[in-house]
């Protein structure tokens, strides 16, 4: 990377981790239209990306339900009873038993499931076994599918480059290191690899301020890879990939390679239990009343980075020392995206108030830190394309719903 923080256009290399392909995804500088004072004196950069040659539509890949039976049975036979309903053999798992090879508590998971043909699933299950509660959900995942209007790798490359660094998830994912960003791809050699996008010494759980503030050991997440936020089995994560096939059985592991036209960049999002407790999602008939497009706030959220305009009528030695940050601050953004710039201006603060505390001279503790705001801007066009997804999404489960009502007798 060749670049000042003054330069009118900056770019990034895409690169493989299988093969030596590359591409190039640039960022222009532009005026920031916000008039709040955080903003003041700073300037945006901007992808080289048309959205609107793009294509964007959210599904439920899968929602998992608790259900508790009257009596005893088999998780087995749920599944054959759900199988003769839906054409489907549905994922079924027994939760707990007294001991026996039968029980009463299953979770069954439905895969890209419209809520209408959900209720109609547990209603067969409580005419056959009757349900002694409303059923609980336990697991949804929500996903984006963004593909190019036309297919071409480069355009598929560069949408997963600007997903990478402009997605910022809205949890600490930073704080654990089973959390924080990284990516499983495979080698030219055909070896499997987690890399962490972001330094960190061996062996050792905390951050280290000095390796956030540093770019020369982050490593970006690669066009073919599979990129994580979040650890597995936490409340929420996130997972960004070019899907280019579907899974259709886990157990034998028989795929299918999807056609160009079916090819996109899919993020996904995982909510388990407790994060689907906090959006007031216990019940299955809570999910029914539920507004899918409030789901951008929480988790799709996306950001440009924001840098100071150096003035440039300051001394020339101060002026160079701010235009240094502000390009490694820069440097930072293309390689490990908005969070990893939150994580090095959060190693900033907490290497200037140390040196504030070596260098008192006063016995009195120093006042508690100013809350500094982020100098992360709203990504407009990302942000309102995500949302019109989410409202077809709704749209479409409210239809299933109306379907299923207009249906019963």
């Amino acid at each position: 990377m060749s670049f000042s923080a003054q330069s009118e256009l900056v770019s990034t290399e895409l690169t493989s981790s299988a093969s030596t392909t590359t591409y190039r995804l640039n960022f222009r500088r532009a005026e920031l239209q916000k008039k709040q004072a955080r903003f003041k004196g700073r300037y945006v950069l901007q992808p080289e990306i048309d959205l609107g040659d793009y294509t964007c539509r959210a599904v439920i890949d899968w929602l998992e339900l608790r259900i508790v039976i009257a009596g005893v049975t088999q998780w087995k036979w749920i599944q054959d009873h759900l199988e003769k309903l839906t054409g489907e053999r549905l994922w079924v798992r027994e939760v707990a038993s007294a001991g026996g090879a039968a029980g009463q508590q299953f979770t069954v998971r439905f895969q890209e499931p419209l809520l209408g043909d959900v209720i109609e699933a547990v209603e067969a299950v409580n005419s056959r076994w009757t349900l002694v509660a409303e059923p609980e959900l336990v697991g949804l995942e929500i996903s984006l599918d963004i593909k190019p209007k036309k297919f071409s790798e480069e355009a598929l490359a560069k949408l997963f480059g600007v997903l990478a660094r402009t997605h910022l998830p809205s949890r600490d994912v930073m704080s654990q290191p089973d959390d924080r960003p990284r990516f499983v791809a495979t080698d030219q050699r055909g070896e499997i690899r987690t890399v962490h996008v972001l330094a960190s010494k061996k062996g050792v759980r905390r951050l280290d301020d000095e390796l956030l503030m540093r770019n020369d050991k982050d490593i970006p997440a690669t066009i073919d890879s599979t990129y994580y936020t979040g650890a597995a089995g936490s409340s929420s994560s996130w997972r960004l990939m070019v899907k280019r096939i579907d899974q259709q059985n886990k157990t034998t592991g028989a795929v299918l390679k999807l056609p160009e036209d079916e090819v996109r960049v899919r993020l996904e999002v995982t909510m388990l239990e407790q994060e689907l407790s906090e959006l007031g999602l216990r019940k299955l008939n809570e999910l029914e009343k539920f507004r899918f497009q409030t789901l951008q706030g929480s988790f799709f959220q996306f950001r440009l980075p924001t840098f100071r305009q150096v003035d440039e009528t300051e001394k020339p030695h101060l002026r160079a020392v701010k235009e240094d940050f502000e390009t490694k601050r820069m440097t930072k953004f293309l390689q490990a995206g908005v969070v990893g710039l939150e994580a090095m201006d959060a190693a900033r603060k907490r290497q200037a108030r140390a040196i504030r505390i070596a260098s008192r001279v006063s016995e009195k503790p120093l006042p508690a830190p100013r809350r500094v705001a982020s100098s992360l801007t709203i990504y407009d066009e990302m942000t309102k394309k995500v949302v019109q997804a989410l409202r077809h999404l709704q749209g479409r489960q409210r239809r299933s719903l109306e379907k299923k009502r207009h249906a019963r007798p």
